[in-house]
């Protein structure tokens, strides 16, 4: 069962009629034969125009309104809402307004919704909204006799919203029931029929971001109708004069329907671009959230990068020492020393002791020499080959 979408109930018309229901006339309302009847008007205080009209039996009570009832749940597509009952209150016909709702699989709109105190209403076809919403909303602790796929009317309004639906190049699921129920009003039990149809559409919304895909399914009712009558007399009330008088009769008036389909049409194109802007904002917003991302992890991975080679470039530094310092170990324990031929960049280990060296300009000879005055040009291969100081590395 779920609470959360709330419904206008008969008994508020009923207190409009100033009907207190006691047992006087109930049965005698069904069996009476073709009755008088006179025409009344429903009317929209807010268009301050007729809605529509009903046809009422005289001597019956009659209350008509359009309501217009706000929060999440409230039918933007506004329906005259009626209650034609007998003087005892114990048989009557009502008109109630109908109810939109939604489910999700997203904890992100699930969330949203919580928040804007419409929960997720897991409801998808007209039995369960009949069972679950309805029943418990206007009757608690009605006992529920049966629930049916409905009659006549009911397979009637289905397809009458397919048609609509179907004009309008959409193709939700759409599902009609009647549910039956008992209750004690007044003291006296009854017998009540509800009936309504349900469109339902899903929405598929693809993973982006940190959201992962869902489905999001919006429903809704246009109406729902009731009659009620003393225990074991439904039947016969739905057969008789009295029940065609007013079902048939109900029409809307042209003029009243198309302001406000025209006005709630612009009220949706207006929401619809609304709510387009804020997607374009919010998407706005997450691309640029996604380029500074980009760019963080590009400054980030840039600045490690940094780090690395720095890393790589201590650790090469301090490998080179210890080699450098292996290497004098090494030296110093076979007494060699290194140097360079500046003539040609060659690094040369040589024996320490002989500290005065030469090296060839091109690289093939080596004298070693301890005589710091010796000058081996011009005395050794002096056709071949020119002579310079080696110098020692520090």
């Amino acid at each position: 069962m779920s609470p959360a979408v709330r419904l206008t109930s008969p008994l508020l018309l009923l207190s409009l009629l100033g009907c207190s229901p006691h047992n006087s006339g109930g049965v005698a309302a069904l069996l009476s034969g073709a009755p008088s009847a006179h025409t009344v008007t429903i009317m929209d205080d807010f268009y301050n125009m007729p809605a529509a009209t009903v046809s009422v039996p005289d001597g019956w009570k009659f209350a008509g309104a359009v309501l217009r009832v706000p929060g999440c749940h409230g039918n933007p597509f506004l329906t005259p809402q009626f209650t034609v009952a007998s003087p005892d209150g114990l048989t009557a016909v009502a008109a109630l307004p109908g109810a939109t709702w939604k489910s999700t699989t997203s904890p992100q709109i699930s969330r949203i919704m919580a928040q804007q105190r419409c929960p997720v209403v897991n409801v998808t076809t007209a039995a369960d909204f009949l069972a679950d919403i309805v029943v418990p909303n206007l009757h608690p602790g009605a006992t529920i006799l049966k629930v049916g796929p409905g009659g006549s009317n009911v397979q009637q309004a289905i397809k009458s919203a397919q048609a609509g639906w179907q004009a309008a190049r959409q193709q939700p699921s759409i599902t009609g029931a009647a549910i039956r129920i008992e209750y004690q009003r007044g003291g006296q039990t009854v017998d009540e029929e509800l009936s309504t149809v349900v469109s339902c559409s899903v929405f598929h919304s693809i993973a982006m971001f940190a959201a992962p895909a869902s489905t999001t399914t919006t429903c809704g009712t246009f109406g729902i109708s009731a009659a009620w009558a003393p225990k074991g007399h439904l039947d016969e009330f739905e057969n008789g004069p009295n029940f065609n008088t007013i079902l048939t009769s109900a029409k809307t008036n042209n003029e009243w329907l198309h302001r406000m389909v025209g006005d709630e049409q612009a009220r949706f194109q207006q929401a619809t671009a609304d709510f387009n802007r804020v997607c374009a904002q919010n998407l706005a917003v997450m691309r640029q959230q996604e380029a500074d991302l980009v760019k963080s992890s590009q400054a980030q991975n840039a600045a490690r990068q940094v780090s690395t080679d720095r890393s790589i470039e201590n650790a090469n530094n301090a490998m080179n020492a210890r080699s450098a310092a292996a290497h004098q170990v090494v030296n110093f324990a076979s007494d060699r020393a290194d140097y360079v031929n500046p003539a040609t960049g060659q690094s040369l280990n040589l024996d320490y002791n002989a500290n005065h060296s030469w090296g060839s300009t091109d690289g093939r000879g080596v004298v070693l020499n301890s005589d710091s005055t010796y000058d081996p040009n011009g005395s050794v291969n002096p056709v071949q080959s020119s002579w310079v100081e080696l110098v020692p590395k520090n």
